[in-house]
């Protein structure tokens, strides 16, 4: 995938390798990159991740693991770098009476992630989402 635009490039390569239920179950590895300018303050942001998708209790989990490195700076000047090494789970779960025409249904996403500064990550993290 590639994103270009004025204030934000994005490029993403995802390799996937079925899994033992290949209909549901699959490998994936990730890299990326982005540059953005967010009030003028110019980042870098490089991606490298793995992960497994799953089928489970007719929904999707994913574990994953995402190494991170984000290089910005402050005024034009300081140039900065952090690193961070992200474990995380997520699940999700779709139900709808009609794929076509749904008209009742719900959507679950629930995902934890962190990152700890004794495992490759400048800081220590936990982050909680939940969406219903």
């Amino acid at each position: 995938t590639i994103q270009y635009a004025e204030k934000d490039t994005q490029i993403d390569a995802h390799y996937l390798i079925p899994g033992k239920r290949p209909w549901t179950d699959q490998y994936r590895i990730s890299a990326g990159f982005i540059q953005d300018e967010y009030r003028d303050k110019p980042s870098t942001l490089y991606t490298l991740e793995v992960s497994e998708n799953r089928e489970l209790w007719g929904g999707k989990r994913t574990l994953a693991l995402r190494y991170l490195v984000e290089e910005y700076s402050d005024f034009g000047v300081i140039k900065k770098s952090s690193n961070f090494l992200l474990p995380s789970i997520g699940f999700v779960k779709t139900t709808t009476s009609d794929l076509l025409d749904p008209r009742d249904g719900y959507r679950l996403e629930l995902l934890a992630r962190g990152g700890v500064d004794a495992l490759l990550s400048d800081q220590n993290f936990a982050q909680v989402y939940m969406q219903w």
